[in-house]
């Protein structure tokens, strides 16, 4: 329940209480209503596009409605007092993302629609989506025009033979009485009982979904397939008292040249053990560098329970691990086997010895900033190589000693997250996802060999392109001075595997450059991801029955390695093969790929192509060929 004031124009909503009936543990309900806000966005009616379920459909108030709506004069009648115009409408492509139904126009009030009710075709391709449908209702007061309710409903089907799951959310905006609206301004608003202030008494469906729920948080059988269907989900098991997370099965067994195959276990704390103390860790044994290698986290958290938003802690964290070049900031070893199977030969990674304490403060409002102070010795593991006389300091050759300090701001307005109990994923907005990041190496500070500095911009941002579909769209700009040891230069993400990493990930990634074959102290790079939802696909006959989907990618980075560096770099090049390649300042590397997605309803392929810098790449094996690539992802979309 929520209170809804209007300031100069603008609404203010301000959440009074809540009631949420949940399967116990399955799902957070900070999780449930950030999901619920991304599903059921707010729709204006008189906006252009509805943006729902990664969709955008054609409004019938669009300014652009004649050309994609027929409309029809149905009759005249009374509807709340009002004298109103009855309009039908429908799309003319019944194939386009669009809604067919009616509307209610009131005859003298200067037109202004008063209900509307929409659904979409039978036969529009929404995937596992099925009969969206939405209701809005107003009523006028004093001359202006207000909402007084609005329902949005779909089903959700996986299979034909299979049951539908069936989602409602319905709306109602109503005044309250002095009486009521006394019980909204107590200072412990959970106090209040929701059901003495619904405008309208739970009907027998509703009422049903509170029994069902309470039936199955005593039921063992359920709890028993509950808890399976987790660990097959996540990866991750909870412990009986729900105090600890132990895993995760699909990085149990990996591989990669230096270490082998390696066996890996984590395990991160929940509240239950402590609201404020938190502790996760990681443990690895490679069994051809016979070597352990591990890390940990203990934080204290200002905020109980220390893991909801917005998050304020102070935290130590020690790597003694091994990873692949650009990936040294993260602290878990987490890898699912099958990212593991790469392409070509891969033998360049970093080994890292690192203690790190850090101090975090998370706002509502969406930004947030970090500070950090870390202390450690990077070097090269497998053919990864920095042993040249520039690199030498005291009796070490390679060895680098740093110290260095982090100051990092994120602002995201309007960010939602989906909450695991392992991390928080960021969830793919048309808001911007904004990263300012600073580092100050400190020469001679705990033995430090470098004095640097280094400021990073990342922007992430969904860009809504109407029924042309959507883009995922990220820049990063970088520039670095000083004498920084090279693995903190910039190295492109390599995708060297044969699965496509999702967003957020996925869109930082280049997929046809080999790993550190790329390096700059200075660049600007920019990815991008369109896709279509079937614009092209569904408009091609027999072609539109498999409800296939077109995806095409963009990826593009300039750089450059300053002088003072750039001799460092070409003696690194000559010790190791293939790498740490130097870009030419006026030309870019690119790289584009055309995809089909929803195959199945669960797999993606994409044809990928390397567009320039070819001789200085070589890369043949099943999956790749020359310049040109094929790989694939598994993912459903509604």
């Amino acid at each position: 329940m929520a209170s809804v004031a209007s300031k100069r124009g603008e609404l203010k909503e301000k959440i009074i209480t809540d009631s949420i009936i949940n399967i116990k543990e399955m799902f957070r309900e900070e999780t449930i209503n950030n999901v619920i806000d991304l599903l059921y966005q707010d729709i204006d009616i008189l906006q252009n596009k509805i943006s729902l379920i990664d969709y955008n459909f054609m409004s019938p108030f669009s300014s652009l409605g004649s050309k994609f709506y027929r409309y029809y004069i149905k009759d005249t009648i009374d509807y709340k007092g009002e004298k109103v115009i009855k309009l039908l409408f429908s799309p003319i492509d019944k194939q386009s993302f669009s809604f067919e139904g009616e509307m209610y126009v009131a005859y003298e009030s200067n037109h202004k629609v008063m209900f509307f009710d929409m659904k979409t075709r039978e036969d529009i391709n929404l995937n596992f989506a099925e009969n969206l449908h939405i209701m809005q209702s107003f009523k006028i007061k004093d001359g202006v025009v207000y909402k007084d309710e609005e329902v949005l409903e779909m089903d959700i089907e996986a299979n034909k033979k299979l049951p539908a799951l069936h989602i409602k959310r319905n709306e109602i905006f109503t005044e309250l009485t002095p009486a009521e609206y006394a019980l909204t301004t107590t200072e412990n608003t959970q106090k209040i009982n929701i059901q003495n202030l619904r405008p309208k008494e739970l009907d027998q469906e509703g009422k049903g979904v509170y029994k069902m729920v309470d039936d199955l948080n005593e039921n063992k059988w359920w709890k028993s397939r509950l808890a399976i269907l987790k660990v097959l989900s996540t990866g991750y098991h909870i412990t009986a008292k729900k105090r600890l997370v132990v895993g995760n099965i699909f990085s149990l067994l990996n591989y990669n040249e230096p270490e082998g195959f390696k066996l890996s276990g984590s395990y991160k704390t929940l509240p239950k053990l402590h609201p404020k103390i938190n502790s996760e860790g990681h443990l690895s044994y490679g069994f051809r560098d016979k070597k352990w290698k591990y890390a940990f986290n203990i934080g204290y958290s200002f905020n109980a329970p220390f893991d909801e938003f917005p998050e304020h802690y102070f935290d130590y964290s020690y790597r003694r691990i091994v990873r692949f070049p650009g990936d040294y900031f993260d602290l878990s070893d987490y890898e699912p086997s099958y990212a593991t199977m790469r392409l070509g030969d891969i033998q360049n990674f970093l080994f890292i010895d690192d203690h790190t304490i850090s101090y975090l403060k998370e706002y509502k409002n969406n930004f947030m900033f970090k500070l950090s102070l870390t202390k450690g010795e990077y070097s090269g593991y497998g053919r990864l190589n920095y042993k040249i006389p520039e690199y030498t300091f005291g009796t070490d050759t390679g060895l680098f000693n740093d110290f260095r300090a982090n100051l990092t701001l994120v602002y995201a307005p309007n960010q939602k997250y989906f909450r695991s109990r392992m991390e928080r994923v960021q969830l793919m907005t048309r808001y911007p996802h904004i990263t300012l990041s600073y580092d100050k190496g400190f020469k001679n500070v705990l033995g430090s060999n470098h004095d640097y500095s280094s400021l990073r911009m990342y922007i992430v941002k969904r860009i809504n392109l109407s029924f042309l579909g959507y883009t995922y769209s990220s820049l990063k700009l970088g520039y670095t001075w000083g004498d920084i040891p090279p693995m903190f230069m910039y190295t492109p993400r390599a995708n060297i595997g044969f699965v496509i990493p999702g967003a957020p990930t996925g869109i930082d990634m280049f997929n046809m450059h080999s790993d550190m074959e790329f390096i700059a102290d200075r660049y600007a790079q920019l990815q991008l991801t369109h896709y279509f939802n079937g614009f092209f696909t569904f408009k091609i006959p027999l072609i539109e029955k498999l409800n296939i989907k077109e995806v095409v990618t963009f990826r593009s980075i300039m750089g450059d390695v300053s002088g003072v560096q750039r001799t460092k770099i070409a003696k690194l090049q000559g010790v190791n093969s293939n790498a740490f390649h130097t870009l030419k300042p006026t030309l870019p590397y690119m790289e584009a790929s055309v995809g089909i997605e929803n195959i199945f309803k669960v797999l993606r392929i994409d044809l990928i192509r390397r567009l320039n810098y070819l001789d200085s790449y070589s890369l043949n094996t099943f999956s790749s060929w020359g310049p040109y690539s094929i790989r694939i992802r598994l993912i459903t979309t509604l």
